[in-house]
């Protein structure tokens, strides 16, 4: 569910389920409305004379319902929480058969308001990943993260970048490491580099699992236009210390094939960006600008190769 493990419904299934409620509502209401005529009518003695204007009545009704109905369902990004009809309208049309009539219909509309569903609860929530957390904190100094496993009643402190990237880089694993076990090639601290790298740049950068890669770069957002590039992250060992390493972390060819292929499909550019991991050392574990600039970033840019479009 997009809303998360407590919410039993999304957020699409709320908004077809109120324009149902609505629309009930609306029907036993004019039913209502149209059984308070007959009975004043029928009470007078005019039953038979003047049901005709009780049918027209019903029909300009009905038909008011289901054009408001139309216009609820087809507008973008606006759904009023209630709708009334104008009582002005509602008064004259009925001012015409009688006046016990008018005060019946008024009288059963405004009972009708205490009847309206409750307010509509916001579902909405933020969710972050580590990498934006870390660069909210880190890059920009627009987020504090408070520890929640505390045992005493004070006011907790808000995290040290310190602490939290030593957090994030030991839950990085499966299951998670001690910080004595970390070294320079922790998937957080990989993944991080290459995030911090295209934020620098402008672009806004967003989780690709969507289509099998690890980032995906917009150029203002999701909500303006689609992304333009999709990334894929591969660290690349080219110094001594990790000599052996890279084979562990090589890819095959047909694994490459398939990924490039999905992004021709979605009309997406595949960029590969290769992280070069840099040796540990001992003094820079507290220093996180200069853990970080050991790190360098190269990219590259891939594109499917067609014979029938390039045969020249």
């Amino acid at each position: 569910r997009r809303q998360g493990i407590v919410a039993k419904d999304t957020s699409e299934e709320n908004t077809r389920q109120r324009r149902e409620e609505r629309k009930h509502f609306k029907n036993e209401r004019a039913k209502r409305e149209r059984e308070a005529i007959e009975e004043s009518l029928r009470n007078e003695g005019r039953s038979g004379l003047d049901s005709s204007l009780v049918s027209g009545y019903q029909l300009q009704h009905d038909s008011y319902v289901t054009e408001q109905h139309h216009k609820t369902t087809v507008s973008v990004g606006i759904e009023p929480t209630s709708f009334e009809p104008p009582l002005a309208e509602d008064a004259a049309d009925l001012a015409i058969l009688s006046p016990q009539a008018t005060h019946d219909s008024v009288a059963s509309i405004v009972n009708d308001e205490e009847m309206l569903p409750p307010p509509i609860i916001n579902q909405e929530h933020l969710q972050l990943t580590p990498e934006e957390a870390f660069f909210l904190t880190y890059g920009l100094g627009a987020l504090e993260i408070y520890p929640t496993n505390l045992t005493d009643t004070k006011s907790p402190a808000p995290l040290s970048t310190t602490e939290l990237l030593c957090l994030f880089r030991t839950h990085s694993y499966f299951p998670p490491v001690r910080s004595t076990a970390l070294s320079p090639s922790d998937p957080f601290l990989i993944s991080y580099v290459a995030y911090h790298h295209f934020r620098s740049l402008g672009w806004v950068v967003r989780s690709g699992i969507k289509f099998g890669v690890d980032y995906l770069l917009y150029n203002r957002g999701p909500a303006f236009a689609h992304a333009q590039f999709s990334v894929i992250i591969i660290p690349s060992y080219a110094y001594e210390a990790w000599k052996g390493k890279e084979m562990s972390s090589s890819k095959s060819w047909w694994w490459l094939h398939a990924v490039n292929r999905v992004q021709s499909q979605v009309l997406k550019n595949l960029v590969i960006c290769f992280v070069e991991v840099p040796p540990s050392e001992e003094e820079e574990k507290d220093d996180i600008t200069r853990l970080l600039g050991r790190y360098k970033v190269r990219e590259m840019m891939m594109k499917r190769w067609t014979p029938n479009r390039t045969r020249d």
